[in-house]
């Protein structure tokens, strides 16, 4: 057995270990369950599953951790890209102000849902900005870290927790998840961070993750807690099922849904007509069933680029992740680098093209914004100087 010493920095950390757990987490266990006939008992997830075993389908799933690593392995390309930041503890500290005032608010507007246990259904408008708090909260946190700005990284870090504490309790334990994920991820390949405890700090929000599952059900029955485990990705594999079962896939298809997801960014007061263009565009998969909201990553790719070109999607993502992977060397792309892999265990493989689109563009937003605040010329005092 090999242990790893929480100071051994032999043994990286990739994002290509990440998507492999969501890659078992959310494809593998609903067709193992299937294949011996586990859970059949549930009938809110059997009742959407046929007994016949989908062979397009689990083929798909094997091949999508192909498409990525080949992906991922191509990216050979070697970039000379280093977005110098200076005056970094200024601009760590101008965005904490913005970030209380915009936690406070959202706070305030979603007061009705804190702590309700989100079992009468949360307003996703209310959800939504939270969510967005966090991950930009978390896109800050990084910032304040990898430049070695303690006190704001601090004060950033008591923000996030508060803001995952409100997200808890309205229901969004994927988002809290994914910050935690890169939290990890940085302390472990470049923090000064016990390795030990990291491995601790995830078993335990696991299990709270879980708790909040039974909670969410309000059935603390601890027989069937292997359930809960992995209830996400079952009932996250129904979209998946029905879209193969009806038959509603092609091997080429034309991504609407996915080139809407960018489009619908844009502000109604700056497109006065969006709305009629984005219902133009829209396409309706009606072999797809998502009863509990949350789209698996073959139902969304396959819906949208056909069986081949969710595939070759596929396989383009593991590529521009190898990429950023390359320069993660220097210190603002690995702000960026650790805050995708956070996205990849979870919100890419369950959540909407709407959602991750909007995530991952605020963060190249962000990125371009910190370089360009370092860039201005009012900033040059020199007791902000690094």
């Amino acid at each position: 057995m090999i242990f790893l010493k929480y100071n051994d920095k032999r043994f990286k950390l990739t994002h290509r270990i990440f998507f492999g757990i969501g890659w078992f987490y959310y494809l593998m266990i609903p067709i193992i369950a299937i294949y011996f006939d586990l859970f059949e008992d549930v009938k809110v997830w059997s009742n959407y599953v046929s007994d016949n075993f989908n062979y397009p389908l689990v083929s798909y799933c094997i091949l999508v951790i192909i498409a990525y690593t080949l992906g991922s392995s191509s990216a050979k390309i070697n970039w000379k890209i280093n977005p110098c930041i200076k005056y970094s503890k200024l601009i760590s500290w101008i965005f904490i102000p913005i970030y209380c005032f915009l936690f406070l608010y959202f706070t305030f507007a979603a007061r009705e849902f804190i702590f309700t246990g989100y079992q009468n259904g949360v307003d996703a408008s209310l959800v939504g900005p939270i969510a967005t708090l966090e991950m930009a909260l978390l896109f800050h946190y990084l910032f304040c870290r990898i430049f070695n700005n303690a006190r704001p990284g601090t004060l950033t870090g008591i923000l996030l927790l508060l803001t995952s504490i409100i997200l808890l309790s309205m229901g969004g334990r994927i988002y809290v998840l994914s910050a935690l994920t890169s939290i990890v991820f940085y302390g472990w390949n470049w923090g000064n961070f016990n390795r030990i405890r990291l491995i601790i700090l995830m078993i335990l929000a696991v299990c709270l993750v879980v708790g909040l599952g039974m909670w969410r059900v309000g059935d603390f029955n601890t027989g069937v807690i292997i359930f809960y485990i992995v209830a996400e990705s079952l009932f996250t594999s129904i979209s998946a099922f029905t879209l193969f079962q009806g038959g509603g896939w092609n091997w080429l298809d034309y991504p609407s849904n996915f080139i809407i997801s960018f489009l619908n960014i844009i502000p109604v007061f700056l497109w006065s007509e969006k709305q009629f263009i984005l219902d133009s565009l829209s396409t309706v998969y009606p072999d797809i069933e998502a009863p509990f909201g949350a789209l698996n990553v073959v139902a969304s790719s396959v819906s949208n680029f056909g069986y081949l070109g969710g595939l070759f999607f596929i396989g383009l993502v593991g590529f521009i992740m190898g990429m950023i992977q390359k320069i993660s060397k220097y210190p603002l792309m690995r702000v960026l680098y650790c805050y995708l892999v956070g996205l990849l265990p979870f919100i890419f493989f369950r959540d909407p093209y709407t959602v991750q689109v909007k995530l991952v563009l605020m963060a190249f937003v962000l990125i371009f914004f910190y370089w360009t605040l370092a860039k201005l010329n009012f900033f040059k005092f020199k007791k902000y100087s690094n």
